[in-house]
This record gives C-alpha cells, structure tokens and sequence, in this order.
C-alpha cells in the first residue's frame, strides 16, 4: 500500500518559531545613519540659531535709530550722532559721540541716554546725522558694527527711517 500523507501549509512550518523583528546589524546601520545625520545638522543648527539671533538685534538697533527723531522731539533736544556707544575718551571732551547737545542748555548728564544697543553692537556714521528738536533729521549713512560683521543702514530725511543697504 501506498502511503498518502496530505502536505498541507500547517505541516510546512519550521521547527523554530518565526520572530518579527529587526537584527543587531540593522538596528547599528540605522543608528550609524542617524549620528553621521547629527553631526552634520548640530553644528549647522546652532550657526543658524546665532545668525538668526544676530539678525533680531540688527533689526532691534535699527527700530531704534529710526526712533531717534522722535526721541528729539519728546525730549526738545538735538542730537549729533556720530559713533555710539561713546567711547571713553570722547566723554572728557563734553562732546560725546551719540551726543545730546542741547539748545536749551540741559546738562548732558541728566539726559536720557539715546540709544539701548544690545550687548556688541556698536554705531559709526560717515559724517555727523543730526537729529533736530522738531523730529527732522539730515539723514546719512551709519554703520552697523558686531564682532566681525558691519552692516550699512542709510537714514532717509527728513524722518529718518532706516533702511538696510546691504
């Protein structure tokens, strides 16, 4: 007699059982992928992190030095600036750089200062901008200094909006 044993797809299953599942070498390639990933991005990212911070003082210094003329204005002053913050040699002259002279002879002491500037930034014009008591400004070129980069700004009279030329 001949023997008939039906085959059936139950009867072909391995003697071991099937685990679902990723192997050690894949799991090290996906987490070589990943740290060869991070180091290229991390230090891409905290580069970005500082030029975008950079760009959001640039754009606070230059707020403010479109806010001078009215600074003029509610303080009934004149204002010449030239570089800012001043530097300590200016001072002794009593002829201070983002200088507060004044028509009405106000001691510059008592003045509020005219300029808040992040902490690194620094101002410089090509000539003296003047800033007059009723809001008008001669307009001028200034440049914008942080560590190694300048920026140059433009004044426009009469108002003194400044606009970024580069």
């Amino acid at each position: 007699m001949l023997c008939t044993t039906q085959i059936t797809f139950n009867s072909l299953k391995p003697f071991y059982p099937i685990l679902k599942g990723f192997t050690l070498i894949e799991l090290l390639v996906v987490l070589l992928i990943f740290s060869l990933l991070a180091g290229l991005v991390v230090p891409r990212l905290t580069k970005m992190y500082e030029s975008w911070q950079m760009s959001l003082e640039r754009d606070e210094v230059l707020t403010q030095l479109s806010s001078l003329n009215y600074l003029a204005f509610q303080q009934r002053i004149d204002f010449t600036l030239t570089h800012y913050p001043p530097q300590a040699d200016t001072k002794s002259d009593n002829n201070k750089s983002a200088d507060t002279k004044s028509d009405n002879n106000k001691s510059n002491d008592t003045l509020n200062p005219p300029l808040e500037l992040p902490a690194g930034w620094q101002i410089r014009t090509e000539q003296p901008i003047i800033f007059r008591a009723n809001g008008a400004c001669r307009g001028g070129i200034v440049y914008l200094e942080y560590s190694e980069y300048t920026f140059t700004a433009q004044l426009e009279p009469p108002f003194c909006r400044a606009k970024l030329l580069n």
